[in-house]
């Protein structure tokens, strides 16, 4: 009984850590770890940046950019912890290690969605329901979201660590999906009326920051539609696919897609902050809540 129960626990980590060395002459893995890579280069710098500008800038803009430090925080360990996935691969080859990463993976690919969701959902209450956004405005209420968004996060990685499947993503990609699409729809479609009362100047200054609202608006749902509609589509095709097709072929791309673009959300707020020299070209206050 205990050789049994021996092999059912280390059954799916040892195959998967083989499985990967024989991975590492496929295209798909190779391209993958390249973007792996390249998100690590820009990633790490772009996100802990912002953090160290969130966390040292005070009180009060802590209090306005909780959910995009939360954010961040995540962006800049998930780029290390894929890195070290692949230090694992080809250098360390530790069963313990991915078991820690099997968790891991599954906390990060749902903290993602889930606060991008929650940044989403505030500048949809924002600029569709501004009472109802002034009203819930206070620190708890974003404090309490967060601390629901990190139980559900931790109940994710548990659940990715018994059972390592791509439906577990797709479990998360969808709802929050079809939440964001909604919300940066909406958003667009509120930003695109014209206020009462727009003319001269106020027209001229209500239309810039309705166009600064509207392309970071737009560059979010071209990111939420970047990271998950690949796996979205892929996810009830893979039972088609053997296990190492699966593990070599279409994984790769998949996880390529979920973690490509981890550091837009940093560079937007580095852009509202004014330390991008380079895209810092008409930013205004029309990019803040």
């Amino acid at each position: 009984m205990n050789s049994s129960e021996i092999s059912s626990d280390q059954l799916q980590p040892t195959n998967s850590t083989v499985s990967l060395l024989n991975c590492l002459g496929s295209p798909s893995f190779t391209g993958s770890v390249v973007v792996m890579t390249i998100d690590f280069t820009f990633g790490v710098p772009a996100n802990g940046w912002s953090l160290w500008l969130i966390s040292s800038g005070g009180w009060s803009l802590i209090e306005s950019e909780i959910f995009t430090l939360n954010l961040v925080s995540m962006e800049m360990a998930s780029t290390l912890l894929f890195m070290l996935s692949i230090l694992n691969v080809f250098t360390l080859r530790n069963l313990s290690l991915e078991l820690a990463f099997n968790f891991m993976y599954g906390v990060v690919f749902a903290a993602r969605p889930l606060f991008q969701c929650c940044i989403c959902v505030e500048r949809y209450l924002a600029v569709v329901h501004p009472v109802v956004f002034l009203k819930y405005k206070p620190l708890r209420y974003r404090v309490g979201c967060c601390g629901v968004v990190w139980l559900l996060v931790l109940v994710f990685g548990v659940i990715n660590y018994k059972i390592l499947s791509v439906y577990n993503n797709l479990g998360i990609f969808l709802p929050v999906l079809s939440m964001d699409l909604f919300c940066s729809l909406s958003i667009l479609r509120v930003l695109k009326k014209p206020g009462p009362g727009d003319g001269g100047k106020e027209k001229e200054g209500g239309n810039l920051q309705k166009k600064r609202a509207f392309r970071i608006v737009s560059i979010m749902v071209v990111m939420l539609l970047v990271n998950y509609v690949p796996t979205i589509i892929m996810a009830p095709m893979m039972h088609l696919f053997s296990e190492k097709e699966n593990l070599c072929e279409i994984a790769p791309p998949l996880v390529s897609f979920s973690i490509m673009g981890s550091s837009v959300q940093a560079l937007l707020f580095l852009r509202r902050a004014g330390k991008v020299p380079c895209l810092c070209a008409g930013r205004g206050s029309g990019e803040n809540h």
